[in-house]
């Protein structure tokens, strides 16, 4: 039997296979021993939740399923509650943002009931932002305008980072449990150059991913579905998108409180703004690099 195995299988677990037996034998010209062959099967070895056994397993996406269900169901109670509440306001009207215009209306009618309904109005800022971070929805830009504009730098700041990382590490969960095979055969051309990057900085894996998240326009949402996919531990993808996202979190939290004055993103993201993120990205080069030139010290002695 002869076994053809593609760059893209590889990374796919190998079980024993053969055409009349569950393994057989190639001898080899230049060798009288022989050896048992084995064939590929399309079985992501990302998807780790598949090595469990099925009640863990079914515990998993239970749990995972009920979470995700409980927390659409709070957003919409949420909003409903602050639609009605609305009714009581001239120019009140609860919208998802995405244009300064939405973001600058909602803050305007989430002013309004704040003081009315503080834990509402904080409630349903946190369950939109996880839901858009957990279903790779665009604009958590205007998310974080609106929290620099409601609660100011000192509040809004820290609370996008840590929404931010929940949310993101929900979509990381969700990936792993139900997208895996789907989301590779969709984005397996995508997903091969990050594997092969992450791969050849494994020893500076913590920090490469944080500057992967500091460099503007890198595509996060495809971060947070391939992640589990290439074999990267939760607890580094966690706290390396806190991390490496608390600069952009902060420029545009910061970009918020002056929400009132801003007429588009243009305003926010300036040359001179996405040249002060490339250089906090390129600091966090800075470890990856020290590391390298102390292996090659090393290798040389």
């Amino acid at each position: 039997a002869t076994t053809v195995m593609t760059r893209s299988q590889s990374r796919y677990q190998v079980h024993p296979s053969a055409t009349n037996s569950s393994s057989s034998t190639l001898s080899s010209p230049s060798s009288s021993s022989s050896s048992s062959l084995t064939s590929c099967t399309a079985q992501p070895t990302s998807s780790r939740f598949q090595t469990l056994s099925k009640p863990v397993l079914y515990l998993r996406i239970a749990l995972l399923t009920a979470g995700l269900a409980m927390l659409l169901g709070g957003l919409y109670a949420q909003y409903a509650e602050l639609s009605t509440a609305c009714n009581s306001h001239a120019h009140c009207q609860i919208v998802i943002p995405y244009t300064i215009q939405q973001a600058r209306s909602l803050w305007l009618s989430l002013e309004l009931l704040l003081s009315l309904h503080p834990w509402l109005v904080v409630s349903f800022f946190a369950s939109l932002y996880i839901v858009k971070q957990a279903l790779s929805i665009p604009g958590s830009v205007f998310l974080n305008l609106l929290a620099g504009a409601l609660f100011g730098l000192p509040l809004g700041f820290p609370l996008c980072c840590v929404l931010t990382a929940v949310g993101a590490s929900l979509c990381y969960l969700l990936s792993a449990t139900f997208l895996g095979s789907l989301v590779h055969s969709i984005f397996a051309k995508r997903i091969e150059p990050i594997e092969d990057t992450l791969n050849a900085n494994k020893d500076t894996l913590f920090f490469y991913l944080c500057f992967a998240r500091c460099v503007p326009f890198t595509p996060n949402w495809l971060l947070n579905i391939a992640s589990p996919l290439v074999g990267i531990p939760f607890s580094y993808f966690f706290f390396s998108v806190m991390i490496g996202l608390a600069p952009y979190c902060f420029v545009t939290v910061q970009a918020g409180t002056l929400l009132s004055q801003l007429e588009s993103t243009s305003d926010i993201f300036s040359v001179d703004l996405l040249a002060r993120l490339f250089s906090i990205a390129v600091c966090m080069l800075i470890p990856i690099a020290l590391k390298r030139v102390m292996r090659n010290r090393e290798a040389e002695a």
